[in-house]
């Protein structure tokens, strides 16, 4: 049997790039303006801070109940109390990119 590792790094790395892609088009159509979010060059995720006095935590309690989606607050992630409370980890490693779009527009409908 012969394994072409050259083959399947080019497949994961546009399996990958498809889905950052929608991500951030996502991210761009559904969340609100002033958003500031990343454009990752590698990794799995998007980093989304949200504008105005959203606590991320609670956005996750809605969109969770509401539409049975989940994302990781920011403040996981922080070494220091009150960093990233409006702040999103979004991953786009596991879901199609219709799926993609579907979760960001879902969290964007629990917005207050």
């Amino acid at each position: 049997d012969h394994f072409d590792l050259d083959a399947h790094l080019d497949l994961l790395r546009d399996t990958y790039r498809t889905r950052r892609d929608a991500m951030v088009e996502a991210v761009t159509d559904h969340l609100p303006g002033g958003c500031r979010f990343s454009r990752p060059a590698g990794g799995m995720f998007v980093w989304v801070d949200l504008p105005g006095s959203v606590d991320a935590e609670e956005l996750l309690m809605r969109t969770m109940e509401r539409e049975k989606v989940a994302f990781i607050p920011g403040h996981a992630f922080a070494a220091e109390p009150g960093v990233g409370r409006q702040s999103l980890r979004l991953s786009f490693s596991t879901l199609q990119p219709e799926a993609i779009r579907e979760a960001v527009a879902a969290i964007a409908r629990c917005l207050p």
